[in-house]
């Protein structure tokens, strides 16, 4: 409940959209871990913090792969399916910052300390069950993208109808609960958080780019 609230509150300080997200993220995402480690006394192992170098084989592979075809799409006749208005026409310093900071730190470790470490091993330690504990918080991880699908469909089509938005927000919870779901798979197998966040961030990231891309084929074709 802390963490939804969180989110949906957040998301409507401007602020937060431009200098904010990354230290206001992170800060949140600790806190929470520090909270659960304490009052369960949960372990740096039980709360994933550890990880080697044999954990990033994996998430690079399937990064190889999903780069290919996000960057085949945005080069394709169907790039306007994948550009973006939030990242359009970034480039330079900018887009820099967006790809190798904001997303890596504010995003995929802010979200993987908070969802595949702090809820993890709190509802872990609370049924002592795996796929218990992994649903619990992917649904959990499936709710919290509930405010910035909006954000993203406000900026992307501000005339959208309620059956859109509706459809958008199930999509993405459904979408993200999956996601979810695998990266808490990759954090139970190599027993630690550094595979999903390299995954996450390289996706998120990978995806940003490929938007760019997509948008300014998208202007070159119009």
């Amino acid at each position: 409940m802390v963490v939804a609230t969180y989110n949906t509150l957040i998301n409507r300080w401007s602020a937060f959209h431009s200098w904010g997200y990354v230290p206001v993220n992170l800060t949140f995402a600790a806190v929470i871990a520090i909270i659960a480690a304490a009052t369960l006394d949960l372990s740096r192992v039980e709360m994933g913090l550890r990880g080697d170098r044999g954990d990033v084989v994996l998430p690079m592979a399937i990064l190889a792969a999903f780069a290919l075809v996000v960057f085949a799409i945005a080069r394709s006749r169907h790039a306007p399916r994948i550009a973006d208005k939030r990242v359009a026409g970034m480039q330079g310093s900018a887009l820099a910052y967006y790809v190798l900071l904001r997303i890596p730190l504010g995003t995929a470790v802010a979200e993987e300390l908070l969802f595949r470490g702090a809820l993890f091993a709190a509802w872990r330690d609370a049924v002592a069950s795996d796929v218990e504990a992994a649903l619990a918080s992917s649904v959990a991880f499936g709710l919290w993208h509930i405010s910035p699908t909006i954000v993203g469909l406000r900026i992307n089509d501000p005339d959208a109808s309620r059956a859109k938005v509706r459809a958008a927000l199930l999509g993405a919870v459904l979408l993200t609960t999956v996601a979810g779901l695998g990266l808490t798979w990759l954090r139970v197998e190599s027993g630690g958080l550094l595979g999903p966040i390299v995954l996450h961030a390289g996706i998120n990231s990978a995806g940003a780019l490929g938007a760019v891309v997509a948008g300014r084929r998208s202007l070159r074709t119009n």
